[in-house]
């Protein structure tokens, strides 16, 4: 069915097809937003899909989006929008963006991004008269178009929906897959529903192990004494019931799934003795990290594993052969566990040299600060040689190992963009191997 709002212009002449086109209309927005779990002024996607395929050319292509825009504009995208991502590139936000209403300007056009409403030619059919003949029209959809958030954004309503970590040499775009979406449905992210179905088998896991000790203990104890046990079986099963029953509603909004893992949490903490962090706060305008924070608390509730003492980390090195560059994607949920990264580089021969030399030939710092850092010959994030290994690694030959400085200002930027880890290796070193530990 043919779909958008009509265009009413001077001296038109006001047909029984456009009443009847602009009822529809209105029926179904109203259906639409009917369905969306809104509250104050959410705003994001209830649902978009990305061309993974096009990402290889250096497009981004989003063939399907709907949703809300911060001036609270309902949208359904009829066809595809692309961005041709220019090279060089690095860690940008990648928005969908409307023109906002200005007074005194021309809203209504044919010029997607420039104006509010972008018009098209529609024939209407009578649906009370089979024999009534069409009547021509415009109808006018939202005008969204794809923005970087480097851009000049004034005059846009803006919902972000991806992080690029960089356009490659080969002219590849790289999407960070932990970013989370601004939504208003949490149908729209992926990640976002293998994050609940992670939450969700560390519970079940967690339930069992609990009734297994209850069932156990019920014969030798009094039930005063398992009263503690029975009221954490008791929130884990209220959660599973609560958390399952989102899993299978794709329209609920992350705030209220948010508010679910909220109480889950705050149960486990006083089952733990603590009390809850001061960072358990929604913030609409960055799931990413809000959804980070807790999940990363709740599997620290949840796990049943023993925690890894020592986790080693290799490097990506599709860069290196053209720009001397390694790439690192650290988890979140590492770097927030307060884990002490130690770094290891090899480079056959040259075990003795290497403690000198790594500090002066190598720059350590979030992708995003390299550009600037190796152009201006720049320091990254000091690295403290460390005579021997760490005593939970084993000393190898040809291998140094460096105490990374986290209180640097580039390694708090890094983390704070919580972008990918960059290793720029100078011609000093001529085959380098490098591996970043994280101890805990």
């Amino acid at each position: 069915m043919t779909a958008g709002m009509i265009v009413w212009r001077e001296g038109m002449f006001i047909a029984p097809q456009h009443l009847q086109h602009l009822d529809r209309e209105l029926r179904a927005s109203m259906a639409s937003l009917g369905r969306l779990d809104l509250s104050g002024d959410d705003f994001g996607l209830s649902r978009i899909r990305i061309n993974q395929d096009l990402l290889a050319t250096g497009k981004v292509v989003v063939s399907e989006a709907a949703g809300l825009f911060p001036d609270q504009t309902y949208f359904d995208l009829a066809g595809e929008l692309f961005l041709d991502v220019p090279d060089g590139t690095v860690d940008q936000i990648l928005l969908l963006a409307v023109p906002l209403h200005n007074g005194g300007i021309t809203i209504v056009g044919e010029t997607r991004g420039l104006h509010r409403w972008v018009v098209r030619d529609a024939l209407l059919d009578d649906i009370t008269d089979a024999d009534a003949p069409p009547v021509e029209a415009e109808l006018a959809a939202p005008g969204a178009c794809l923005k970087l958030a480097s851009d000049d954004l004034s005059g846009y309503a803006c919902i972000p929906f991806a992080r690029i970590l960089e356009k490659t040499a080969e002219g590849r775009v790289v999407l960070d897959d932990t970013y989370l979406a601004v939504c208003i449905a949490i149908g729209a992210s992926q990640r976002l529903l293998a994050r609940l179905q992670e939450i969700l088998s560390l519970a079940r896991a967690r339930a069992n192990n609990a009734a297994m000790r209850l069932r156990l203990a019920q014969g030798a104890q009094s039930s005063a004494s398992l009263f503690g046990e029975r009221l954490e079986l008791e929130l884990l099963n209220r959660s599973i019931i609560a958390l399952q029953a989102a899993q299978h509603h794709p329209w609920m909004s992350p705030r209220r799934l948010y508010g679910l893992l909220a109480e889950l949490l705050a149960g486990l903490d006083a089952h733990a003795a603590r009390t809850t962090k001061p960072d358990v706060l929604w913030n609409p305008l960055d799931p990413t990290g809000a959804f980070e924070k807790i999940i990363t608390q709740l599997r620290g509730h949840l796990t049943l594993e023993a925690h890894a003492n020592v986790i080693s980390l290799i490097w990506n090195g599709e860069l290196f052969e053209k720009r001397r560059l390694l790439r690192l994607v650290v988890p979140q949920r590492l770097l927030d566990e307060g884990r002490r990264p130690i770094l290891a580089i090899s480079d056959p021969g040259q075990d003795r040299k290497l403690g000198e030399l790594v500090p002066k030939a190598c720059k350590l710092a979030g992708i995003s600060a390299m550009p600037e850092l190796v152009t201006l010959g720049l320091q990254g994030v000091r690295l403290t040689h460390l005579p021997v290994a760490p005593p939970e690694l084993r000393d190898k030959p040809d291998t140094a190992f460096f105490a990374v400085d986290t209180g640097s200002l580039l390694w708090t930027r890094f983390i704070e963009k919580k972008e990918a880890l960059g290793l720029h290796i100078d011609e000093r070193i001529a085959a380098p191997a490098a591996t970043l530990y994280l101890i805990g």
